[in-house]
């Protein structure tokens, strides 16, 4: 029997990325002013659109439109030549496509999100495509880029120069899961050799932790626009978001009047920029949206800092947040990026809502709220007689925060101040 060839209809789920849907998904990560910066561009090329600024204005009268210049010459992408490498690598448009928008959800270590179901849904792409475009970023950057968290990276970097054993595998996962111990104790808890252990451990100290740093996008701050305000008002906390619009009532308005006395030509001309206006105004919309349900978990979450400053800050993870809003932990990072919030503690950095933990005799401590302990025990100790690390390591214990001489020192430096021995003639903190 001659074989044939037939064809059959058969039905497929498959996600697809239209410019649309990555258009909303490029907007989310971009500040208030340049969303604007964005917009002004995209009006010069429409003309049905028609761009409504923010009308907030800071305490000092500094509005929306005098941040505009600052933004308007956008930074160097330095990812860009990845890019051009993804593009001429020579795999499928699909991978390519799958491999360009992992690049913009890279954090800024050139770490990606957890590869699921979930961020392939939200970003339009299949999962066994995202997988394939992991793999091609992996073979164009350094070693160790674009991994989905720290051991995968770390393992990735030692395979660089040698085949990685089983043993080394297990060295590894042991040596992260248990805080970093000693070659002593990975070599007993793992029953393996301590001079095989060394050599692993003194590999890793060779390894990089941010081995994707170089391709993290630098933004210079000059003057910092809110992108969210949160606001008290008859005792509850309400939250604002700050971004332009597109008016729609006026793009409806000239896209009749215009297509009233246009020739064909002109109105297929006019019925695609209204189509491409309609989309953006539902993505900046979708911003909005995002943005907005972010803000109400974070008064929820974090309304002791709201209330009282950073000493009362919880500890609270990207992933606690994304299930709360029923979103990616990628799509939270991408919404906190770069970004800061105007709270009765002052303008912030979103991402200062954001904060690992200490464990303390009274539960979890945030990072960040012991550090704001540490600099008070300094701003008010005698000048004549400063403390000590192993001094301030004492008074946080009694507070219920047990933590290291060691840790104690390394938040006094992260906070740039001088050892005890050196604060006798100094005669302020350092601001901040």
């Amino acid at each position: 029997m001659r074989p044939e060839l037939q064809q059959a209809p058969h039905l497929r789920q498959q996600l697809v990325m239209t410019p649309e849907l990555r258009q909303a998904i490029q907007l989310l990560p971009m500040t208030a002013a340049e969303l604007e910066a964005y917009l002004m561009r995209e009006a010069a090329e429409n003309p049905l659109l028609e761009i409504e600024r923010s009308p907030f204005e800071l305490p000092s009268g500094l509005g929306f439109a005098a941040t505009r210049e600052l933004c308007a010459a956008q930074p160097l992408d330095p990812r860009a030549d990845l890019r051009l490498e993804v593009m001429l690598c020579g795999a499928s448009p699909s991978v390519m496509l799958a491999a360009n928008l992992l690049l913009d959800s890279l954090d800024e270590r050139g770490f990606l999100p957890s590869l699921d179901a979930v961020l392939a849904e939200e970003l339009g792409v299949d999962l066994p495509l995202l997988r394939q475009g992991k793999l091609l970023l992996q073979s164009l950057g350094p070693a160790g880029f674009a991994a989905e968290n720290i051991g995968e990276s770390l393992l990735l970097q030692l395979a660089r120069d040698s085949v990685v054993s089983a043993d080394t595998v297990r060295i590894v996962e042991v040596y992260l899961s248990k805080g970093c111990p000693s070659a002593d104790k990975v070599a007993a808890l793992l029953g393996l050799p301590k001079p095989e252990v060394q050599k692993v451990l003194a590999d890793l100290q060779r390894c990089s932790p941010s081995p994707g740093g170089a391709y993290t996008p630098q933004h210079t701050v000059g003057t910092v626009y809110p992108d969210i305000c949160f606001v008290k008002t008859a005792g509850h906390y309400h939250a604002e978001v700050q971004q332009p619009a597109v008016n729609e009532a006026a793009m409806r308005r000239l896209f009749q009047e215009l297509l009233a006395e246009a020739d064909q030509g002109t109105k297929v001309y006019l019925r695609e920029r209204y189509h491409q206006g309609m989309w953006l105004a539902k993505a900046i919309k979708q911003r909005r949206a995002t943005l907005q349900r972010l803000a109400l978990c974070l008064i929820k979450l974090q309304y002791a800092f709201l209330e009282q400053g950073k000493a009362y800050l919880r500890p609270l993870t990207m992933s606690t947040v994304a299930s709360e809003v029923g979103v990616h932990e990628s799509t939270v990072s991408r919404a906190v990026s770069h970004k800061f919030a105007l709270t009765p503690q002052g303008i912030v950095p979103l991402k200062i809502f954001f904060s690992s933990h200490v464990h303390s005799l009274g539960g979890e401590v945030a990072s960040l709220a012991v550090k704001e302990r540490i600099y008070h025990l300094i701003a008010t100790e005698d000048k004549k007689a400063p403390l000590s690390d192993s001094q301030m390591q004492g008074l946080l214990a009694a507070e219920g925060i047990s933590i290291s001489r060691r840790t104690v020192a390394k938040y006094r430096e992260a906070l740039d101040i001088l050892p005890s021995s050196h604060r006798k003639t100094w005669t302020g903190l350092a601001a901040r």
